[in-house]
């Protein structure tokens, strides 16, 4: 019998991250082959994806969603800072004479 393979899927759907622990039948570069859920052919996942992305550990599933979410906040902050010039540009906004 083979010893189970194991990997760690952050999925970041929604606004909602989550690591979990996952059993995989076998790896490659790209891919891996989880059980299917139904006895057939194992369904094959990209390691790296817009839905979900594996790891090795948990510590790197977990560096991958604070760097993830690092470039989140700064993008959020730097749009906040150019809605708040736009902001102040319309409050000071008067009326132009003809």
């Amino acid at each position: 019998m083979t010893k189970p393979i194991f990997k760690f899927k952050v999925s970041n759907k929604n606004y909602r991250p989550t690591i979990e622990k996952v059993e995989i039948v076998r790896e490659t570069n790209a891919c891996v082959f989880l059980p299917s859920n139904f006895g057939g052919s194992p369904r094959r996942e990209s390691k790296s994806s817009d839905w979900a992305n594996y790891f090795d550990t948990f510590d790197q599933a977990k560096d991958f969603l604070i760097s993830h979410w690092e470039k989140i906040l700064e993008s959020k902050r730097r749009s906040l800072e150019s809605a708040k010039g736009t902001f102040g540009n319309v409050k000071g906004m008067k009326e132009s004479n003809p």
